[in-house]
């Protein structure tokens, strides 16, 4: 496996630095990729046109952002066609006990995987048919899960990815979380049963405002059928 963290802060402002401090020692150690901005690109007319709409978020960023993981993606592929890759952001910060957690939820981590998240949302709305279910200890599944601070995608559907994140008036799905959701419901995706990966709290360029981080709960049905919280 490799890993990423990607970038996309303006070359004229101070960078986010990602907190590793609690980092999974099994982990390989991340590269730094330097992602496209405003200032690389130009971002075509009909997507501004399109996205105006979405007024918690900054159209021209969220472009580039999307089109940063399909250069690191493109990137890893070429360099690396059958590892597997760790897609992290530059604001991501791992909780007090991910080694330990990650290591007992890659030992039970089903072998059909093809997404797994270390960090992000479960958004579902119907708790019978989208709550996620623990099948192994400490694993459950995704089955609509947002976020990309924290994500490996199997070397076998890199390719696949880098098609839903291309941006064309045909393929046009906003936000490349929603995107890779897409993915979650072709192949097997999970995540450990608690995140151990997160956004930190601080000023959001892509939102253009400050954003404080809260602690996420949720429901999860379990091995034995009942359904428990978190």
């Amino acid at each position: 496996m490799r890993a990423y963290i990607i970038t996309t802060t303006d070359s004229e402002r101070v960078g986010r630095k990602p907190d590793l401090t609690n980092y999974p020692a099994t982990l390989p150690v991340p590269e730094l990729f330097y992602g496209v901005t405003p200032y690389d690109v130009t971002t075509p007319q009909w997507w501004l046109d399109s996205h105006r709409k979405h007024t918690d978020s900054a159209p021209e960023r969220v472009y580039c952002c999307n089109l940063s993981k399909v250069l690191v993606l493109k990137n890893h592929l070429h360099r690396h066609p059958y590892e597997d890759c760790l897609l992290m952001e530059d604001d991501v910060i791992f909780k007090p006990g991910a080694s330990e957690q990650y290591h007992n939820y890659r030992f039970n981590l089903p072998n059909n995987w093809g997404l797994q998240y270390l960090g992000g949302w479960h958004e579902f709305t119907d708790i019978k048919n989208h709550v996620p279910r623990e099948v192994m200890p400490g694993v459950v599944t995704c089955n609509n899960v947002l976020g990309s601070e924290a994500v490996i995608i199997r070397a076998e559907l890199i390719q696949e990815a880098i098609d839903l994140l291309a941006i064309t008036p045909d393929n046009d799905y906003y936000i490349c979380d929603w995107q890779l959701t897409k993915l979650q419901r072709r192949y097997m995706a999970y995540s450990p049963l608690g995140f151990i990966a997160y956004q930190q709290s601080g000023y959001s360029l892509l939102l253009e405002r400050q954003r404080d981080w809260q602690p996420v709960h949720y429901y999860y049905l379990g091995m034995d059928g009942k359904l428990y919280y978190y």
